[in-house]
């Protein structure tokens, strides 16, 4: 698919928050996640839920790309 900048840097961002949530859902598996505070265990599964509502956000978009190049 042959992206506008624009759009290489929608998909671009995708990458790098995907990476990001990956990290945070490796943390909040892991041991340490348990022996933390539960004010802060709660905020960072309110920023995973934030990051995944984004992550899927973008994702619409990237699919809208494909659409318009058909158009």
């Amino acid at each position: 698919m042959n992206l506008q900048p624009y759009q290489q840097r929608v998909v671009e961002e995708k990458a790098e928050l995907d990476k990001k949530l990956s990290r945070l859902e490796a943390f909040m598996n892991s041991i340490s996640f348990i022996e933390i505070d539960a004010q802060d265990a709660h905020l960072l599964r309110e920023q995973w839920r934030c990051m995944t509502d984004y992550s899927n956000c973008l994702s619409l978009r990237i699919e809208r790309f494909s659409q318009e190049i058909v158009k």
